[in-house]
């Protein structure tokens, strides 16, 4: 089962992820929720158990819907190139706390997918991280969520978060930061880091972040296609 994201009772408006893989202003109020496990990096998969379901189709999914069940797709490449696809369904209780748990760093984790059918027995065992959450607007609860088969390589948006601003002897004038994008595309050769965290003690008056100026860990780079000119944050006195 997916170990543990958020209060039912909490205000959730759609999260779906873009194509750019740079959530929306939307998302990002969301994915603040507070990730406990932020300091650990994900070198050993976390085992999940999914059900599979053979019918796709509306009625199927509002069906599985009522029963407590959320619809999605495990799908990806294998390692020939072939295109694998498989309809999976999650418990939604669990998606529920995981979601609540793992909070900015929920698509960087890597997850062990054991699916199984009705009878129990495991039919597709994948390394894979979620993709494609949306939240139903009206009950805060999950609409429907994939999962991207993985491979050493792929494309992650990483968060970023900007730590020490009470530090900076600016603030003491009113500076505060601007943080104008939280996540940048990164390539993981290796452990993926749930976020990268900026120190801005030091950050001068009017300073700016941009993506160059990011220390990476080790075996972690910048998409090639990614603008190392983008501006993460400002340190300004708010207007």
């Amino acid at each position: 089962m997916l170990k543990s994201l958020l209060n039912q009772n909490a205000i959730i408006k759609s999260i779906t992820i873009s194509k750019r893989f740079i959530p929306s202003q939307i998302q990002i109020k969301y994915l603040k929720m507070k990730d406990i496990n932020a300091n650990d990096d994900n070198p050993i998969p976390i085992t999940v158990k999914l059900r599979s379901y053979d019918h796709s189709g509306s009625r199927k999914s509002r069906n599985m819907r009522k029963y407590g069940s959320v619809p999605g797709v495990l799908y990806g490449k294998e390692t020939d190139n072939t295109v694998f696809k498989q309809l999976i369904s999650f418990d939604k209780k669990e998606l529920i706390k995981e979601l609540r748990i793992r909070g900015t760093s929920l698509e960087n984790i890597l997850y062990n997918v054991q699916v199984v059918d009705n009878e129990g027995s495991i039919v597709t065992n994948k390394i894979a991280i979620i993709r494609q959450i949306q939240i139903n607007t009206i009950t805060g609860e999950p609409f429907s969520a994939n999962l991207l088969i993985y491979r050493p390589g792929r494309i992650l948006a990483l968060p970023v978060e900007f730590v020490n601003d009470d530090a900076n002897e600016n603030s003491k004038f009113g500076y505060l930061i601007h943080d104008i994008n939280n996540f940048v595309n990164c390539i993981c050769e290796s452990n993926i880091p749930r976020k990268l965290t900026v120190d801005v003690s030091t950050l001068k008056k009017n300073g700016v972040i941009r993506a160059e100026d990011l220390i990476l860990p080790p075996g972690v780079q910048l998409d090639k296609k990614f603008d190392p000119k983008l501006v993460l944050c400002v340190y300004k006195i708010p207007k």
